[in-house]
């Protein structure tokens, strides 16, 4: 069996061959000019950082302070293959300096050098050529936190604000000493873009200020990871209308109550929603019948908030004024034939012994007051809780004004009896 002879010359009548052929010559021409005959470029190469090791160059006890974030743009030249594929760790930039021994700011001047293995580089410039550096101590302080909400408006009409937590209330800076001492304030500041309408934890940026509210250079929280929150107690609010009630009230002023001035006209109190949907008035007390004269108008009461509410100020007193401009008063004398013994359950006879009582105030509308006379009035003595003992004793007079329901008589009234078997 005959083998097939491969003919070199007939290769290159082969399309398929001469295009491959033709590839590896223009790669392998091409690497060789990049190599050995292309001339050196230049380029420029960015964000490159700054290595600082300065432990043989700094007096024990101060430590270098300055903006790890900046970067350096070098320059360098080199073969076209080599320059090409260079990235910002291909470049160490270190400052230089003398001996530091005292505090104090310096401007050091930066180096750029190829890393090891890159000797066929040279580094043309550095920008920018100097670093500003802060040699200090670095100490650490406790400093209180103030919060801050920045808002157009913060709480929400018909709301109030109880109080403000901070999750965190003190915190420790560190920093350079000379920095560290020009600190005036840590706040927990929030920003708000809608008016709050409950109690609502907040995201806080902390800054560190100096007295012109700037932020020293190089300070920071010792714990970065630290979260901060400041949480604002928010209560609904509502005006709460007074309301004084009557006590012994005549019949026709049950109907036709006395006007009453209040103030303040109203309180305000701060509770939670479903809690003041139940309240809408503030109810302060009795004012008795029996203590309202022409001349004794004005009553004072100590008020407390409604139950799972607190007032939004600090008044404690409420004073109620009534109107008795159409109210008179005059002065009757009680006869004893007009005084009635009831709910005697002990079987004694009982009598009483002065024939009249003198001094029976009554007040009531202008126009009966001036009709009014003895007769007119008449007492009960109720001894249905009363123990009665044999002998004289004194006995408690309910005033009646049978004829006159717009008149009441003033003040609390006794009489002595006599009881016997």
């Amino acid at each position: 069996m005959k083998k097939n002879k491969i003919s070199l010359s007939k290769l290159f009548y082969n399309n398929k061959f001469v295009l491959a052929f033709s590839i590896l010559i223009a790669v392998v021409i091409w690497f060789y000019v990049s190599i050995y005959i292309s001339p050196s470029i230049e380029q420029t190469i960015s964000n490159v950082p700054i290595t600082m090791d300065l432990k043989e160059n700094v007096q024990t006890g101060l430590m270098p302070f300055y903006d790890t974030s900046a970067t350096v743009s070098v320059k360098v030249t080199g073969k076209k293959y080599v320059v090409g594929n260079l990235s910002e760790n291909d470049v160490i930039v270190t400052p230089k300096l003398d001996f530091i021994e005292t505090p104090g700011t310096y401007n050091m001047n930066l180096t750029a050098k190829p890393r090891s293995g890159l000797d066929d580089i040279q580094v043309l410039e550095a920008t920018p050529s100097t670093l500003s550096v802060l040699f200090d101590k670095e100490v650490s302080r406790n400093f209180d936190i103030t919060a801050e909400v920045i808002s157009d408006q913060l709480i929400a009409d018909g709301y109030t604000e109880k109080k403000r937590t901070l999750s965190v209330e003190r915190v420790t800076i560190k920093g350079p000493e000379s920095e560290v001492e020009k600190i005036d304030k840590v706040v927990a500041r929030s920003k708000v873009n809608k008016p709050l309408t409950a109690t609502k934890p907040l995201d806080t940026e902390i800054l560190i200020l100096d007295k012109e509210g700037k932020t020293p250079k190089f300070v920071e929280m010792a714990n970065q990871d630290q979260i901060i929150r400041l949480t604002i107690q928010v209560l609904q609010r509502k005006s709460l209308v007074l309301q004084a009630n009557f006590g012994n009230t005549p019949e026709y002023f049950k109907t036709h109550p006395l006007k009453l001035t209040y103030n303040p006209a109203n309180i305000d109190v701060a509770g939670s929603d479903s809690t003041l949907s139940q309240i809408g008035t503030l109810t302060l007390g009795m004012i008795d019948f029996k203590k309202l004269t022409p001349t004794n108008t004005a009553f004072t009461f100590e008020i407390f908030p409604p139950a799972g509410t607190e007032f939004l100020s600090d008044i404690s007193t409420a004073k109620v004024t009534v109107d008795m401009a159409d109210i008179a008063q005059t002065t009757l004398t009680l006869s004893k034939d007009r005084i009635n013994v009831i709910n005697n359950a002990s079987g004694k006879n009982i009598k009483v012994v002065p024939d009249s009582i003198g001094n029976i105030r009554i007040c009531g509308l202008s126009a009966n007051i001036a009709k009014l006379v003895g007769s007119d009035i008449q007492a009960e003595i109720d001894l249905s809780n009363v123990s009665v003992a044999l002998g004289l004793q004194q006995a408690k007079l309910n005033i009646l004004i049978p004829s006159y329901d717009d008149c009441w008589a003033v003040g609390d009234y006794e009489v002595e009896i006599n009881a016997t078997e």
